[in-house]
């Protein structure tokens, strides 16, 4: 597994988000840092999600004058990925962790769907394809929860899911002509990330009471260098995919 479940009530009594945390229970990852006793439990983790909430806004703008929905929610998703993982760092309990990962959902659910619509499998709206994949997604989420397994496996498996759509799609005829040196960019940066992140997780790399910088903080900031690639990757099918109709 990419993870072990460590589950730790890392708020102490007296402090903001304490009767949530005791009340929900903690999230399965103790990240490094340090939880201290303030709005913020995790600075370092929590203003991170900057980087992946800038992105978002500048992808957003750049974005607004393309004619695929899809396309133009890119850089609205990441935003609220952002915004959602903002939210838990500062929190700290399964809640807000369950809403993090919707806010992931809603990142992988909009590439999913764009390479959908790249695939032509158009006999149905786009945004029923969409809802379809978040409901699988928040329903695989929940039966990890219920049944204590490492649900951060999920959201390697909508990876998965991408690469296996690009192939389809690469194996298609006629086959469109493609630029995949952003997508390639894209791919090297969340491994990048990911990296980071195990480094964090697995106390390679690990200071608790660094304010700063921890290996996961970083992870946000790759993700959403990422997410800027991948957009500009997807970008390129815009004026392909607005000729279907079905949004």
């Amino acid at each position: 597994m990419l993870y072990s479940n460590s589950k730790v009530y890392s708020i102490e009594k007296g402090c903001p988000w304490y009767d949530l945390q005791q009340y929900f229970g903690p999230p399965n990852v103790k990240w490094c840092e340090q939880t201290r006793c303030a709005l913020i439990t995790e600075p370092a983790t929590t203003w991170s999600n900057f980087g992946m909430i800038l992105p978002g806004l500048i992808i957003w703008k750049l974005s607004r004058n393309c004619e695929f929905k899809w396309i133009r929610l890119f850089g609205l998703n990441l935003m609220l990925m952002g915004l959602l993982s903002f939210f838990y760092h500062a929190t700290n309990n399964l809640a807000t962790q369950f809403i993090d990962f919707i806010g992931m959902y809603l990142y992988t659910g909009t590439i999913i769907t764009i390479n959908h619509a790249r695939l032509k499998l158009n006999g149905e709206s786009h945004t029923n394809f969409f809802m379809l994949v978040m409901g699988i997604n928040v329903l695989l989420l929940s039966l990890f929860i219920f049944f204590d397994l490492s649900y951060q496996a999920l959201i390697l498996l909508n990876i998965v899911v991408v690469l296996i759509q690009e192939f389809l799609v690469f194996k298609q005829k006629p086959r469109v002509e493609t630029k995949y040196g952003q997508l390639w960019i894209s791919l090297i940066f969340m491994a990048m990330a990911q990296s980071f992140s195990l480094m964090d997780h697995t106390r390679i790399w690990c200071h608790p009471t660094n304010s700063v910088l921890h290996g996961h903080a970083i992870w946000h900031i790759l993700a959403g260098i990422s997410g800027i690639f991948s957009f500009m990757y997807y970008r390129q099918f815009d004026s392909l995919l607005a000729k279907k109709k079905n949004y």
